[in-house]
């Protein structure tokens, strides 16, 4: 996912019409490589969206983490804000998923989950 050529290939070659996107460098991962994680968990989902809309996929679920609102206690929703002591592995899947949210509806023939 952050080979973008690859990716559009890979997508038409096989006539992908639904994407699973759960791919991310893990917790431990983020903190080893800062970098990498900005690359897979931001960049890679930036990728996955792009090469999805070029080739006209149909569908296309994103997986988040319960990470992106740090260490709270009670009831979590949607609406809560980023917590200050949030991990970097919760910091690049909460920016992934705002820049899918602004993307996404730009993106008219695709469905997301």
């Amino acid at each position: 996912m952050t080979d973008f050529d690859h990716l559009v290939k890979t997508i038409g070659d096989h006539r992908v019409e639904r994407v699973i996107h759960l791919a991310a460098l893990l917790q431990f991962g983020c903190e080893q490589d800062p970098m990498r994680a900005i690359e897979i968990n931001v960049q890679g989902t930036l990728n996955v969206l792009e090469a999805s809309r070029e080739k006209r996929v149909k569908k296309i679920v994103f997986g988040s983490s319960v990470a992106v609102y740090g260490k709270q206690t009670g009831l979590i929703d949607e609406h809560r804000h980023v917590a200050p002591n949030c991990s970097l592995y919760g910091v690049t899947k909460f920016l992934a998923k705002r820049l899918w949210s602004g993307i996404i509806e730009s993106m008219e023939s695709l469905t997301s989950i």
